[in-house]
């Protein structure tokens, strides 16, 4: 994948209907169990990109509402409004699935309201409150630019090799480097901080560089951290999977899913688990949560299952030991569906060619 590139907000919004285009046409072709799941599927692609176009209008209201007016107030503005687009431009080129994408959306929309919210109501002549603000939409503003920045920077060969040589799964890797912080119990019981400072340093030990996120307040905590951790999560997981046998040995699942119409998660997995080419270190939810996240030969499993999974993994930390996950899976009815590359897609907007 190339590396990324910056859309301002009304080529985002250009970009957003191309690949919603390309996602609706995809899903009507796609085989699924029934007709009312392909119909689901056709509704979130319009879903995912109505939030797209709300999100960017709020922002670029808030930015409008405050140009002219407390040269602070009108800061706070402009780095919320570049936050979102930073962020949007994160999920429409680097999230393909749809499903995931739209969950993710969800998360930047809620901490993007709870920002614009504390900066329509806060008294601009309390100077601690507005200092407190400003510091707050500067770190989501840096740490979100940093995120798309960094995506593609190519790990660096030593850690590849090590993450091939040790065959760590994703839970022993989080554990390792929660271990070097002196972070103490399970990964899913440490606070959000912790648990963003993990995955920052599995990013910055792959050699893709470091990104420093600060303490937000209390006010914004909860919603900020949702995104942040997401956003780490996935760079974590690109960087996990980036050398892995999944491609290979699920290419005859997706054959096999596509053929039949549909299937099931668990006959997903049992199909990529039972061509030996993944190893010991692989587990369902890992080959269901890799078939989500990063897909296979181009193609991503769907449904609306797909998030609270993922969020699972991400929150856990692990693929192995989630048990509830493992039982889970053998139930979900899932559907395989190519997906835009968004970040190809975004190349010719930029330069302003037609599509």
């Amino acid at each position: 994948m190339a590396d990324p590139v910056l859309l301002d907000d009304e080529k985002l919004v250009k970009l957003a209907k191309v690949v919603y285009n390309q996602e609706a046409e995809a899903a009507k072709h796609c085989k699924c169990n029934s007709e009312i799941e392909r119909s689901n599927c056709i509704r979130e692609t319009k879903v995912c990109y109505n939030t797209v176009l709300g999100l960017l209008d709020s922002v670029k209201q808030l930015k409008k509402e405050y140009e002219d007016g407390d040269k602070n107030l009108s800061s706070i503005a402009n780095d919320i409004f570049s936050y979102v687009v930073y962020a949007v431009n994160n999920a429409l080129q680097f999230v393909s699935n749809y499903s995931l994408r739209n969950h993710y959306l969800d998360k930047i929309s809620e901490n993007a309201k709870a920002l614009i919210r504390a900066l329509k109501e806060i008294d601009p002549n309390n100077v601690t409150n507005v200092q407190r603000l400003a510091k707050d939409a500067i770190i989501f503003r840096n740490a979100m630019l940093e995120y798309v920045r960094k995506k593609n920077r190519p790990i660096s060969r030593y850690f590849a090799k090590w993450l091939k040589e040790t065959g760590l799964s994703f839970g022993k890797l989080t554990q390792r480097y929660q271990n070097k912080l002196n972070f103490q119990g399970q990964f899913r019981n440490l606070e959000d901080a912790k648990k963003l400072q993990v995955y920052n340093k599995i990013i910055e030990a792959s050699g893709r560089g470091r990104i420093t996120v600060n303490q937000v307040s209390k006010a914004l905590g909860a919603t900020g951290m949702a995104v942040l951790i997401f956003t780490a999560a996935i760079a974590v997981w690109d960087v996990y999977t980036s050398d892995n046998k999944l491609q290979t040995a699920a290419r005859d699942t997706l054959q096999f899913i596509g053929a039949a119409g549909g299937g099931t998660l668990g006959e997903y997995a049992a199909t990529a688990l039972a061509t030996g080419l993944l190893g010991a270190a692989a587990s369902p939810v890992f080959v269901v949560a890799a078939g989500i996240v990063g897909g296979i030969a181009g193609a991503y499993i769907l449904g609306k299952f797909a998030a609270h999974l993922v969020d699972e993994v991400f929150s856990w930390g692990d693929t192995d030991n989630i048990t509830h996950l493992n039982d889970q899976i053998h139930f979900y009815q899932c559907c395989v569906a190519p997906a835009p590359n968004g970040n190809v897609l975004a190349r010719p907007i930029a330069r302003h060619d037609e599509l």
